[in-house]
């Protein structure tokens, strides 16, 4: 006898579940395909210095930033040396074009606020643009192992709950973190979490529905991403400043607390528990009858 002839083979319950994981894929996109758009390329070069305010940034390019001709563009991390000398009304600027310097601080052509011109991941720095998204799925690696023990202990709903709470938390902490270091670091519980989500949540769905249903419901389980990609440039276009950007991604996790009403535990893991009577504290009508109702009969 299969536990689909007593929970039902694609009741409001497994419809619930389904609907529920499929949404997931958006937030998830968002989350992990997010980088490109918090540190998008920016053309950059040395900033001039403040008592040259009045100079434009043509003048000062075309004076003091060394010019390619084999790219035809002007260096992005060097500049001609120069000395500044104070005059009475002014300041006059000296500049050696036989010798190069490294640039301490950029100027560049967008105002908009990302994590590159906050934190200057220019030049030298650009590998940690890269580190970030290195970073991020290392903690899903980390997250996958993790989640899978803990789901086979204590279950599939509370894995998934704490993972999704993890991933809010994190989520909304990213977008008002004090440095790149703090921002590495919620950007690796983020992943754990969306590991946690992800691998407790195929568990649980594939747990719940009869074997005649789970080719197309693994099929409907990338349509969230698919929704995610999608939308995920529309979003970006709309938000330019990378702090609410982040805090308007994490946004997407929210519907997904409705779980805390409505999701069940595996049918499967609380049989191999022994747990033949499992009824939540607070059942809506939307499951009344589906797999609780059902076990009190087992």
């Amino acid at each position: 006898m299969e536990i689909t002839d007593v929970i039902g083979n694609l009741g409001r319950l497994q419809c619930y579940i389904i609907i529920l994981l499929i949404y997931r894929g958006v937030p998830t996109a968002w989350q992990i395909l997010a980088i490109p758009f918090l540190a998008p390329d920016t053309d950059h070069w040395c900033a001039k210095p403040h008592q040259l305010e009045n100079w434009t940034v043509i003048q000062w390019k075309n004076v003091s930033i060394p010019f390619d001709t084999k790219k035809q563009e002007f260096s992005q991390c060097q500049s001609y040396s120069y000395k500044l000398m104070e005059l009475p009304n002014s300041w006059a600027v000296i500049i050696d074009q036989n010798v190069t310097v490294p640039c301490t601080k950029w100027d560049y052509t967008t105002t908009d606020n990302t994590i590159i011109t906050q934190w200057d991941l220019f030049c030298d720095r650009e590998w940690l643009v890269s580190m970030n998204q290195t970073v991020f799925m290392l903690g899903m690696l980390i997250g996958v192992f993790i989640s899978g023990h803990l789901s086979d202990r204590f279950g599939r709903r509370p894995v998934l709950l704490d993972s999704l709470c993890l991933s809010i938390v994190s989520d909304y902490a990213g977008a008002a973190v004090p440095n790149l270091s703090f921002f590495y670091a919620v950007r690796f519980t983020s992943a754990m979490g969306i590991a946690g989500i992800q691998n407790a949540g195929v568990c649980l769905l594939m747990e719940t529905i009869s074997p005649g249903y789970r080719l197309w419901v693994a099929v409907a389980f990338s349509w969230g991403w698919t929704l995610g990609l999608i939308t995920l440039p529309g979003v970006a276009w709309m938000i330019k400043d990378w702090q609410y950007f982040q805090a308007a991604t994490t946004c997407g996790w929210l519907p997904m607390l409705t779980a805390w009403w409505f999701l069940p535990e595996s049918p499967r893991w609380l049989l191999t528990r022994k747990r033949y009577i499992k009824v939540p504290p607070r059942v809506s009508d939307f499951l009344a009858n589906s797999f609780y109702g059902s076990c009190l009969h087992l």
